[in-house]
């Protein structure tokens, strides 16, 4: 329930079960980072296929948020733990890096299907096409109906 309140997504129900289910997807979430950054190259990952912010400025995002979260975090066990400073909730839902929601995944993945698809149908157009092919003006096999073109008209 932690995690849940951390991300921002409410559970409507609390039985076990759910719970039980959602601890599963987060430690099968974790495997899959885990592998990911065990992997020779972790941004060719499939996991990350869909990152666009995943670059030199996007990292360095990701640290700043990362420092500025301990900072934060620091502040609460102070104003609610040890009661040194004056309790405040401003600035605790901020957030220093771009999320991405499943909604832009299917986006994304959409548009990427488009672009493939114009990409087949332009190397379709200009490309050659398959099989040997027929020269222009000629039929397939004998030609039917009177006379075929080639034989002198006898009359």
């Amino acid at each position: 329930m932690l995690i849940c309140d951390y991300i921002g997504d409410y559970v409507q129900s609390s039985k076990p079960h759910n719970i039980q289910s959602r601890k599963e997807k987060i430690w099968e979430l974790v495997h899959q980072l885990i592998n990911a950054f065990e992997f020779e190259n972790p941004l060719k990952n499939p996991i990350f296929e869909f990152c666009n912010n995943l670059n030199n400025k996007g990292i360095d995002q990701l640290v700043a948020a990362y420092e500025i979260g301990i900072k934060r975090l620091q502040t609460i066990v102070n104003q609610e733990i040890l009661l040194t400073e004056n309790y405040t909730t401003v600035g605790r839902r901020a957030r220093n890096i771009t999320r991405v929601t499943l909604a832009d995944i299917a986006k994304m993945k959409k548009e990427r299907k488009i672009e493939e698809r114009e990409e087949r149908e332009k190397a379709k157009k200009s490309g050659r096409r398959r099989g040997r092919g027929r020269r222009r003006g000629r039929g397939r096999g004998r030609e039917r109906g009177r006379g075929s073109g080639d034989e002198e008209a006898t009359t």
